[in-house]
Formats: C-alpha cells, structure tokens, sequence
C-alpha cells in the first residue's frame, strides 16, 4: 500500500484530557521520492509549522493533498508527477 511521503495527524480521537499543547514542527525532507500525496492534519489549536520539502521527486499521485491547520509549508524544487509545484 503506497502512502503519503509526510504524514502527520494530531486530529485523533483520545479518551485521556491532556493540559499541555502538543507542537510539530521544523519537519524536513530532501532528495526524496515517493509514489503518494501529503497528509498534514494539526488542529485549530495547534497547527503544524514549518514544512519543508527541498528537491523531492513524487511521480504517481492521483489525489490531492490534505492540507488542514498547517502554517509554514515550503516547496522548493519539488515536482509532482513531472511539474514543478
């Protein structure tokens, strides 16, 4: 089963309460390749920040991104399937 080159969710389902604020960020990827789509799901009150992807190659993706409560997502010389995003 392909997935997405970079998948982060913080919007799961917990039954335990939690008082302290759970913070992603600084992700980065380089020469990277990969056969699906970005999955980067924060939440309203705690958004990722600071994606980075630098020359990644993703070939074979049919479906969009999912992109929800992300702040500071950069591209640079990334294409997918064959075109420069």
């Amino acid at each position: 089963m392909d997935r997405e080159i970079v998948f982060v969710t913080m919007n799961c389902a917990s039954t335990e309460p939690g008082t302290l604020p759970v913070s992603v960020r600084n992700i980065t990827m380089r020469d990277t390749r990969a056969d699906a789509v970005l999955n980067l799901d924060g939440l309203a009150t705690g958004h990722l920040t600071d994606v980075r992807l630098d020359r990644c190659r993703l070939t074979g993706i049919t479906g969009p991104d999912k992109i929800a409560f992300t702040d500071g997502l950069r591209l640079r010389e990334v294409f997918v399937n064959g075109v420069e995003v």
